[in-house]
């Protein structure tokens, strides 16, 4: 059996932001889960960020825009989106939104 994994708060993503973005990890690369996973907070605003990873979100409150492959992506609560890796992308959030991302860090 692995460690448990205590949530840390993670200096905001690299990005111009309009907004605000704090991620918190409770899942780490060298976890042996075998991915990354957490909450990130957005508040209204928006967050440019080059996807260097495949990425699933789930938003758990309020409503993410992303653009990424032409078209806006509206998720409302309660529904997922995955982002196949190398695109550039922009998280949008007209009201205070939460989001669970998951990123694979093995295959």
């Amino acid at each position: 059996m692995g460690p448990f994994s205590k949530i840390t708060k993670l200096p905001r993503q690299p990005g111009k932001a309009s907004g605000v973005a704090t991620a918190f990890a409770f899942l780490t690369a060298d976890h042996q889960a075998g991915m990354r996973m957490g909450i990130t907070e957005i508040a209204p605003g928006e967050v440019h960020f080059d996807l260097p990873f495949n990425e699933g979100i789930f938003v758990l409150d309020g409503e993410l825009e992303i653009d990424g492959d032409g078209k806006t992506h509206v998720i409302p609560a309660g529904e997922f989106l995955w982002m196949p890796e190398g695109r550039k992308i922009v998280y949008r959030a007209k009201v205070p939104t939460r989001f669970l991302y998951m990123i694979p860090t093995n295959g």
